[in-house]
């Protein structure tokens, strides 16, 4: 949470009325003089946090997840893919017996995303060697016309894309910049 810049902690509280059995998470800023509770912060702080605690506990499981992207901005995007990357089977470098921080578990990640800013941050993990292009698989649904066909994106040892972009798929960003 430091790390993204979102809080400094987390705390729980429990409902104060013995009728009710909830419980309230508050994000913690500025060494917990400020407390802001989940439901009062914007939609993607909320669609995030799910994926660091499931990224960073020790428990071995398949996480997947639909459109991290969605209500975050780029940067935020780019952090999420980082923080995934250490947490990949390949990423468990060990020392002494113990796993290093950020790589804990063995986490599978399948991803449904729209993002190229989460696509090219796990390539540039890939060439700063977080992970391998063993780690990542990029998959593209065409429709053509009997439907829809599934393609298998082919990433070099380097961590560029050999397979050709499907049509349009970076194109928005150019023909908004040329008229």
């Amino acid at each position: 949470l430091k790390e993204l810049k979102i809080a400094d902690s987390i705390s729980i509280k429990f409902s104060v009325d013995n009728n009710y059995d909830f419980k309230s998470i508050f994000l913690m800023q500025d060494n917990n003089k400020k407390s802001v509770n989940l439901v009062d912060t914007g939609y993607g702080i909320s669609q995030v946090l799910p994926i660091l605690i499931h990224s960073n506990t020790s428990k071995s499981n398949t996480v997947i997840i639909q459109q991290p992207e969605t209500h975050i901005h780029p940067r935020l995007q780019a952090e999420i893919a980082s923080i995934i990357s250490r947490s990949c089977p390949s990423n468990k470098t060990k020392i002494t017996g113990q796993t290093l921080k950020g790589s804990q578990g063995q986490k599978n990640f399948i991803i449904e995303t729209h993002s190229e800013t989460i696509l090219l941050r796990l390539l540039r993990e890939i060439r700063k060697k977080v992970i391998t292009k063993n780690d990542l698989k990029v998959y593209y649904v065409d429709k053509n016309k009997k439907g829809s066909e599934i393609l298998e994106m082919e990433i070099s040892e380097d961590g560029e894309l050999i397979s050709q972009w499907p049509e349009g798929f970076f194109s928005t960003e150019l023909d908004e910049m040329i008229d």
